[in-house]
């Protein structure tokens, strides 16, 4: 699954028929020790509707840092059109992320504010859940 996402292909249809086939492949990394879910936030509009189903299937790569210590929520913040409602789903599975440093100490905050135009929204929210603010 993770080569089919990683070619941009998101056609439900065909996630799904993978997903029954073989449930486990969403646990599976590749050799940079990403999940397919790493994969999918990446890109440059990534599918909600495949997102929501990796992270049905594996909630738990939500937490899993690859070699360089991303979280999806870094993927995802890291791209100029990041998707509000990707956000959401990502930090409702796992509200930690907004603290987890990469190994070049960058937080999820960092990749949005490298974006040329960071939406003040998510700015906003990711400030808010940030632990030093409760």
């Amino acid at each position: 699954i993770h080569r089919y996402i990683n070619r941009g292909n998101t056609n439900m249809d065909i996630v799904n028929i993978w997903l029954d086939a073989y449930p486990k492949c969403t646990s599976r990394t590749d050799d940079r020790r990403r999940t397919a879910l790493h994969i999918a936030v990446d890109h440059a509009e990534p599918s909600e509707d495949c997102v929501k189903a990796l992270i049905l299937q594996y909630q738990k790569a939500c937490e899993l840092p690859d070699l360089d210590g991303y979280v999806p929520l870094h993927y995802v913040l890291d791209g100029d059109s990041c998707s509000p409602d990707i956000v959401r789903l990502l930090l409702t599975a796992y509200p930690s992320a907004v603290s987890k440093a990469t190994t070049d100490g960058y937080l999820p905050l960092h990749c949005l504010l490298c974006n040329d135009a960071p939406d003040l929204d998510l700015l906003n929210k990711l400030i808010q859940l940030f632990p030093c603010n409760k």
